[in-house]
Parts: structure tokens; sequence; C-alpha cells
């Protein structure tokens, strides 16, 4: 009958809770697809409630075989407190036989000990005896009073005597001490025993709580598994509906966690778009760097040419000269030895060539129009690298230049502009100067020295001085580190130079 009822209250517990709506209700609102639909959802949940009702048969039947369980398992405790409450008795004589055999053991060591007492009282006796009369004018007293050998060896033999006795009075008090330490070795090892017994007593006892709390557990969850309350019937749906809101949740989790690896997708895949942008870049700044150091080469070269021939022009020019010259001075030596002598010509005036006006240092350029700020070598190109202060590897956003010269070089302006900020620091670029060219182009000076001779706002043409190489803020030794931006960004320096 109890059965029964829970099946029915359970059904229809699950049909209430369920979002069932019949066809009447909505009929006018639904097309006959939309019912078919509905009619299998109905169908579906009264197969959920039949198997439900079975799944609570079984349970039902599950907890009539458990109850049986649980009593053979109530009758099995029952036996175990009966085997500890014999145990109990057993140890009880066992700790009354260890106390009386502790009290035996203890009056055997009183004994041993009065006798130890008298016997050092004894020896005391005869020691102070000894050192009182035992000297050497006694032993000669001895030999001289005796009459006679034989009187002699007879008050030696019963100095012997004494002696004896009291080598017997020391192996007995040695024998009498050794019998006390095993009497107190007994004693100790009969209060380990108890000390042992009642802790088996005290895990024995511990045991017995535990198989009665056991037992109480067992019969509770027996009392709670066979009354369905209707608090419990309450807390079943409550628990229903914390279940549907945890789906609910789940599901949204799941929509965020889907959101989240797209989101991160995204960013993969704009991380692969920039670096690909960032390596067509560096190859792009590679490929001008080549070409702009190709072009310099072949400037350098074409300049080398037109230097060698303009001094094989000089040359081949002193050599017409001078070959002139020869024959003219023959001339004059033929016309001499002639019988008619002429009036010699006036020998035209020769002027010597002027020489070579020297050329005026050109500082490296390009087709940019940006001369190099500073002499001395490169040290470190645009790129990734290990920063050498910090130790981690970042962006080097420009070119470093350094000079081993006794005298610091001057650092100049590397193309004309207007000078846009000038900074003293000891951190960082340290003193620093920027620059703007205009078109969205500036340059940065940077690690200077003190002696910065331009202001903010002050226009600069190309190739003036701003500044000293040094080494302030931070810094591992005296150089220039340049930096060129164009529309707000670092580019590489080299596309310049």
């Amino acid at each position: 009958m109890k059965k029964k009822l829970t099946v029915g209250l359970l059904t229809f517990m699950l049909l209430s809770t369920g979002s069932i709506v019949t066809p009447l209700e909505t009929a006018s609102a639904q097309t006959l697809e939309e019912m078919k639909q509905e009619k299998q959802e109905i169908e579906n949940k009264a197969n959920e409630v039949g198997s439900l009702i079975q799944t609570r048969d079984q349970e039902m039947n599950q907890l009539d075989q458990e109850k049986a369980s649980l009593e053979t398992e109530v009758r099995g405790i029952q036996e175990t407190i009966d085997d500890i409450m014999l145990k109990l008795n057993e140890q009880e004589i066992k700790i009354e036989e260890a106390n009386t055999e502790i009290s035996r053991l203890q009056a055997e060591i009183t004994k041993l000990k009065e006798q130890i007492a008298n016997r050092e009282d004894k020896l005391q006796h005869q020691a102070r005896a000894v050192q009182t009369q035992g000297n050497m004018t006694n032993m000669v007293h001895i030999v001289v009073a005796s009459e006679s050998l034989s009187d002699l060896i007879g008050r030696m033999g019963m100095v012997n005597e004494i002696v004896s006795a009291n080598r017997g009075i020391m192996t007995e008090q040695i024998n009498d001490q050794l019998a006390v330490e095993e009497s107190e070795t007994s004693v100790q090892k009969e209060k380990e025993a108890i000390v042992q017994i009642k802790e088996e007593m005290q895990a024995d006892r511990t045991e017995l709580a535990s198989q009665r709390v056991q037992l109480e557990d067992r019969i509770n969850e027996v009392a709670n598994q066979f009354e369905m309350t209707a608090e419990e019937k309450a807390t079943f749906i409550s628990e229903q509906q914390t279940l549907a809101q945890k789906s609910s949740k789940l599901d949204e989790e799941m929509q965020a966690e889907q959101q989240r690896l797209i989101e991160i997708e995204k960013a993969r895949q704009e991380e692969i778009r920039v670096a690909e942008e960032k390596a067509r870049q560096e190859e792009a700044e590679r490929k001008a760097l080549a070409e702009a150091k190709a072009e310099e080469e072949a400037s350098q070269k074409a300049r080398i040419l037109a230097e060698k021939r303009a001094e094989e022009n000089a040359a081949a020019k002193a050599a017409k000269k001078k070959a002139e010259e020869k024959a003219v001075a023959a001339a004059s030596v033929v016309n001499i030895k002639k019988e008619e002598k002429p009036e010699p010509k006036p020998k035209p005036e020769i002027k010597p060539e002027p020489a070579p006006t020297p050329k005026p240092e050109v500082k490296p350029t390009n087709s940019t129009g940006f001369i190099f700020p500073t002499s001395g070598r490169m040290t470190s190109r645009y790129g990734y690298r290990l920063h050498p202060i910090y130790k981690t590897y970042r962006l080097h956003a420009g070119v470093d230049w350094a000079s081993s010269a006794k005298t610091a070089p001057s650092i100049v302006a590397a193309q004309s502009g207007r000078v846009v900020r000038v900074v003293y620091s000891n951190t960082g670029w340290g003193n620093y100067v920027k620059i703007d060219h205009g078109n969205g182009v500036q340059t940065l000076y940077a690690h200077m020295l003190s002696d910065l001779r331009v202001s903010v706002g002050q226009t600069v043409s190309q190739g003036q001085r701003i500044g000293t190489m040094g080494s302030t803020g931070a810094s591992t030794g005296r150089h220039l580190h340049l930096e060129v931006y164009k529309n707000g960004r670092t580019v590489n320096p080299m596309l310049y130079f």
C-alpha cells in the first residue's frame, strides 16, 4: 500500500512539474506539425514517468534486501560487542596480576637496598680503621713483635683472612646491586606491560564505541529510508528545480566558453597576421637595406673610378707637357749649331697647370637626403635582441653607433627640421633630442652628454651640431642611439641612411 502511494505521488509530482501543454489549449494557435511534435513530447514525458516509477519499485525492493542484510549485520555487531566485553574482563585480571608482581618486586628492592646500606656502613667503618691504623709503622711492628717465623706467618694469615672477608663482602655487595637493578628492570617491564594493557583496553573501548555508533547510524539510516515524509518530498522537488537551474547555468557557461574560444582563435589569427605582416615588413626593410647598401657601394665605386680617371688624366697631361718641353729644348740645340743662326724666337711662356683644389668632405648619404649623424661604427641594428642591461628579449627600435676615439665625436642633425623635444635625464635614453623633419618623419638622438646645443622650437639645418656622443641613461658605454619615426611609429633607420 505504501509503495503504491509513493508511486502515485511521484507520478503526480513529475506530471505537475513538467512543461506539458495540452493540444486543446493551443489548438487554435498551432499547426498540425506543431501538434504532432507536442504529442511526441507528451509521450516522451509519459515514458520518463513510467521509467521513474519502475526505478522507484526497484529501489524499494533493494531497501527490503538491505533491511535483511542490516539485521544480519546488527547481530554480527552484537557478537563483536560480547567478545570485547570478555577481553575487557581478561585484561582487568592481567592488570591485577601485574600490580601484585610490582608490589612483590618493590618489596625485594627495599630489602636489597637495606642490605646494601648495612654493608656500606661496615665497609666504611673498616676503611676508617685502616686509614687511622694501617700505616707502615704498624706493619713493621707486626714483624718485630713476632716471636718466631711461625708467629709471623700466623699474624700475616690473620691479615689475609680479614682481607678475604672484605672481598666477600664486596662481592655480595655487587651481587645485591645487580639484583636491585634486575628487580628494577622487571618492575619497569611490568609497568610497560600495564601501560600496553591499558592502551589495548582503550583501543577496545574505542572500537566498542565505534561499533555502537555504526549500529545507531545504520538503524537511523534504515528508519530514514523507510519513512517518506512531506518534508522529504518538498526537498526532492526543490532538488529537481535546483538541477534545472544548474543545467540552464551550464548551458550559459558552455555558450560563454564557446564564445571565449572563438575570441581566442580570433586573437591567435590576429597574432599570426601581425607576425606575417611584421615578417613582410622586416623582409622589405632587409631588401631596402640591401638595396641601400648596394647603391652606396656602387656610388663609392663610381667615385673611386672617377678619381682614378682624374689622376690618370692629370698624369697624361704632365707627361705630354714634359715631352713638349724636351722637344723645344732639342730644337734650340739644333738651331745653335747651324751656320746661319737666326734670331732666336722668344719662348712661349708656359703657365703651370693649377693644382687641383681639394674636394670638401662629403658625409655619406643616399637618395633620401639623410646623412649619418656621427662618426664611428655601427654596433647594434634595428630588431629584436637580448637587452644588454635588462636581460630580456625585446625590440631594439633604433641603431647604435659607437666610437673608441679619445675625443667624443659630435652629433649632428641628419636632416634639417625643427627641434620638438630636449630632455636631460639619467635614466632610459639619458640626454636626448628629437627633431621633426616634416612629412611625418622624426629622428631621435639619445645618450648624449649634457652639452646639448639646441632648444625646443629651434630650427636646425642638416649637419648642424646638436650635441656630443656620451653614455647617459641606461647605457653600457659611449654610443649614439638613433631612432627614426614615421607617422608616430618607429621604423628601421637604415631605410633612410
